[in-house]
């Protein structure tokens, strides 16, 4: 274990909400009525708030351990969907042969989708002993965090 981040940014939570039927705005029939119990989304500024996050997590967690982007071998960002992932790992630097893509295959598996995508390259005896693996999510809450470790098998 490298390191880890966690961030997150109540203020942006507008953006990826369930405004009713919780606590702020308990269930009712003006909720029902209104709808407001189902999942909004700006999708335009969540794609933004991804993107920037994937970046700024990394170089945070990276800055920490005392490595560069280049010391990485392999990158296992939350499956949320290819744009996303294509955009961050731009902003980055990282050559695509170093991510883990698993979308095409398993579709956004939610909070599974790191632990998902590692067991991927790990059952393909990919892995190799001393890699380092840096893992980067984002999601609900406008919320994110890094986990940097190295592998020790």
């Amino acid at each position: 274990f490298l390191g880890f981040e966690l961030f997150a940014d109540g203020s942006l939570s507008k953006y990826l909400e369930i405004p009713g039927g919780g606590t702020a705005l308990p269930f009712s029939k003006e909720v029902l009525d209104k709808k407001l119990h189902y999942t909004t989304m700006n999708g335009k500024e969540v794609f933004k708030f991804s993107v920037r996050e994937i970046s700024r997590a990394s170089n945070i967690i990276l800055k920490k351990a005392g490595l560069t982007i280049d010391d990485i071998d392999w990158f296992i960002p939350h499956q949320a969907n290819l744009r996303i992932i294509e955009a961050g790992v731009g902003r980055l630097g990282i050559p695509m042969d170093k991510v883990v893509i698993t979308i095409d295959k398993f579709g956004n598996s939610s909070a599974a989708s790191i632990p998902v995508s590692l067991n991927e390259i790990y059952q393909k005896g990919k892995i190799e002993k001393g890699d380092k693996i840096l893992m980067v999510s984002f999601g609900a809450g406008m919320t994110s965090g890094a986990m940097l470790l190295e592998w020790s098998k």
